[in-house]
């Protein structure tokens, strides 16, 4: 699931993927929208009014920064604080890679 980082009490995700499952109730809070990063598939909770009002579209390749939570029901959550569009930005999905690489090297590896 991409980047996360652990506090005490809650999990922050910063992920990428692409959008396999939209609604067209884009501003509705029960539609969720789905991720799949490369790892599996993520449900996409949109905590923000604004967020909802912008339209979605199945194959948009996406950043997301929110509160993960994963448990015995599937698909894991994140709850959404930002969420950005890189779909016209097509060396973003490479670039993400190495930005994982990176950070896995920086915090993992000794």
């Amino acid at each position: 699931m991409g980047i996360k980082i652990t506090a005490q009490f809650e999990s922050i995700s910063v992920s990428q993927g692409v959008l396999v499952s939209v609604t067209d109730k884009n501003n509705d809070i029960e539609a969720p929208l789905l991720l799949d990063d490369g790892t599996g598939i993520v449900k996409l909770i949109l905590s923000a009014a604004d967020f909802r009002l912008r339209t979605w579209k199945t194959g948009m390749y996406v950043m997301v920064i929110g509160g993960y939570s994963a448990g015995e029901v599937e698909p894991p959550v994140i709850k959404v604080h930002k969420i950005v569009d890189f779909s016209a930005i097509p060396d973003q999905e490479a670039m993400w890679y190495l930005e994982v690489m990176e950070a896995y090297k920086l915090f993992y590896d000794p």
